[in-house]
């Protein structure tokens, strides 16, 4: 298999595993498919750890549209906002706090 064939497989199976964690549905199957599929990929060298992060994250914003680090900041101000019982911010639509 060559380099970018594979590096295409890879990036597409984070794709199917963004989508499924976009409708709330995990998939323990795939996510260790992906980490042995990573695991090899350095180990053969087709690519480096900061290339398969670059990787993940370019998956990540195309399925989410915005960093790994971008979601993972407001899912720590929601529950921050649960934990305080800041009804303002909990009242809103899930929808509007998405695009916030």
């Amino acid at each position: 298999m060559r380099r970018q064939n594979y590096i295409d497989y890879c990036f597409a199976q984070l794709l199917e595993l963004f989508e499924q964690a976009k409708r709330n549905k995990t998939n323990s199957e795939l996510k260790a498919r992906i980490e042995g599929l990573f695991q090899a990929g350095k180990v053969l060298n087709i690519y480096s750890d900061k290339e398969a992060l670059e990787l993940m994250e370019q998956a990540h914003y195309h399925v989410f549209g915005e960093t790994m680090a971008e979601r993972s900041e407001k899912k720590t101000a929601l529950k921050q906002a649960i934990d305080r019982g800041d009804d303002e911010f909990i009242d809103i639509p899930a929808y509007e706090r998405r695009n916030q």
